[in-house]
């Protein structure tokens, strides 16, 4: 698969690098799907990843044009079935506990289509 042709990512994980990120993806002209457990978890990386571009902005490092960009280009959801089965690239960002990451691919096996990149 030619990498440049990947519109859809999914980011596993909510926490510390996951809406870094999606961010990263998203600057890069993507659409990306943040995933949580909870739409609780949801809700802290999305905001997080609005801290981070205002923060960028802030230091001058983004327009806001940039910043609105960026942020209209990462969603979120819970629903892991229905962003694997879309996802073209599939970053795993979650706890580093080996079982929870086997169980986690083990799923993404399942829903992702053949030649997505996990």
């Amino acid at each position: 698969m030619d990498t440049s042709s990947i519109k859809r990512v999914v980011v596993i994980g909510t926490g510390l690098m996951g809406p870094g990120i999606a961010q990263s993806f998203a600057a890069a002209g993507r659409q990306v799907s943040l995933y949580g457990r909870t739409q609780k978890s949801v809700d802290r990386g999305l905001t997080s990843l609005e801290a981070n571009l205002r923060a960028m902005q802030k230091a001058g490092m983004l327009a806001e044009e940039d910043v609105v960009r960026i942020r209209a280009a990462v969603s979120g959801s819970t629903n892991l079935a229905s962003l694997a089965a879309e996802a073209e690239l599939v970053v795993e960002s979650i706890i580093e506990e080996l079982p929870l990451k086997r169980s986690l691919f083990s799923l993404l096996d399942r829903f992702c289509i053949s030649h997505a990149l996990l």
